[in-house]
């Protein structure tokens, strides 16, 4: 989610918080309503472990800070 969240709404950024929190393989359906097939995450997080062995995802760069993944 970039930098215009408040756009979503309250319920918006508790469904997103709750799937980079809680609930990464929701991170598919998300893909499929945005279109997008890149996603930078934060490096040991949740989504990082689920990307990590996601079927279709692939890591492109890592840093201590940001994990960079591409859908393939």
């Amino acid at each position: 989610m970039d930098d215009r969240f408040e756009l979503y709404g309250e319920d918006g950024l508790r469904a997103y918080i709750d799937m980079m929190d809680n609930h990464p393989e929701r991170i598919e359906e998300w893909r499929e309503k945005g279109h997008f097939d890149r996603a930078l995450v934060e490096s040991k997080s949740n989504m990082d472990k689920y990307l990590k062995g996601a079927p279709g995802w692939h890591e492109v760069a890592r840093s201590p800070k940001a994990t960079l993944y591409e859908r393939r």
